[in-house]
């Protein structure tokens, strides 16, 4: 009777590590997404308003979904050595399919004469970087992953 018990528990145990390889549930062995700017754009603008498009790629390696829970943008024009921060852009949560690249739109409204006349005061006519920099916090099975991201353009108000 014992050696049953004993030789049921060996199998209960295999069994447990066998299935828990298989459930595909992220653990240790899931890949950290990765986070890019792929473009950034000067969107629709009022005599109110200027708007900065930020178009993200999120790319999942993993052979099952991830879902991105949240993604901030920080949105900074600057000249030399100053930067002044134009605007904050915020998404919330999107399913990302398996082994999948999805991009998605972070839109910043900013009021373009404040912010004209301080770009002015700060850099003179012509400010010449955008940069757009931020994190996206993903989870992937049991996992999570906060990715950070950056990139900077020149002389985003050139025709």
């Amino acid at each position: 009777m014992n050696r049953l018990i004993i030789s049921i528990s060996i199998l209960v145990l295999i069994l447990l590590g066998v299935c828990n390889g298989c459930s595909g549930g992220g653990g240790a062995d899931s890949l950290k997404p990765s986070v890019r700017v792929v473009g950034i754009f000067l969107g629709d603008t009022s005599s109110a308003t200027l708007t900065v498009d930020t178009t993200i790629e999120i790319d999942n390696p993993n052979p099952i979904g991830a879902t991105l829970e949240k993604i901030e943008c920080h949105v900074r024009f600057g000249h030399k050595e100053k930067w002044y921060l134009l605007g904050n852009g915020e998404r919330g949560t999107l399913d990302i399919s398996a082994s999948s690249t999805t991009n998605l739109v972070v839109q910043v409204v900013e009021d373009k004469e404040r912010s004209s006349l301080l770009m002015e005061s700060l850099f003179g006519t012509d400010p010449s970087r955008l940069k757009v920099e931020g994190d996206a916090w993903l989870k992937v099975g049991a996992d999570s992953y906060k990715v950070s991201f950056e990139k900077m353009v020149t002389n985003p108000l050139k025709t």
